[in-house]
């Protein structure tokens, strides 16, 4: 494929929308609803998807928060005093469009 670059751009990384996240690769797999009639969270970026629902998250911005915290944060990174999603730091946003 051929792209061009649409749009450059910086922002903090808190920024990102669900609809971003889905775009940096979050997915969702149903796991049903709780005995309250909530949804379970079953949002992730693990490839492959978890069987098990205590290991999604609530939302696409969340499960993109933990990924980039496990791949930037090396291991035991939920130790740490602080990691790259708590530092908020500004990141580069680059658009592409296919041509």
């Amino acid at each position: 494929i051929t792209l061009k670059i649409a749009a450059i751009g910086i922002e903090p990384l808190q920024f990102i929308t669900d609809e971003e996240a889905r775009l940096e690769g979050a997915v969702f797999k149903d796991f049903g609803k709780d005995q309250f009639g909530f949804q379970l969270p079953g949002w992730s970026m693990h490839r492959p998807h978890p069987e098990d629902v205590d290991k999604c998250l609530p939302s696409p911005r969340w499960a993109f928060a933990s990924y980039i915290n496990r791949l930037h944060g090396g291991k035991n990174w939920n130790l740490k005093p602080s990691n790259l999603w708590d530092e908020n730091s500004y990141v580069w946003v680059i658009t592409f469009k296919k041509l």
